[in-house]
């Protein structure tokens, strides 16, 4: 599980903070990366 908090200004993704994760930090790290990525791209 993972909660984030995402900031959204004029209809886009200004910044997002995880607030709580319960995965193992490898797993997690990948999942960050591939997350931003993909957000990154679409918006």
């Amino acid at each position: 599980m993972i909660q984030v908090c995402v900031t959204v200004k004029n209809g886009k993704i200004k910044s997002i903070n995880i607030i709580k994760s319960q995965d193992d930090e490898l797993y997690f790290n990948k999942a960050i990366l591939l997350t931003t990525k993909h957000l990154l791209l679409r918006y």
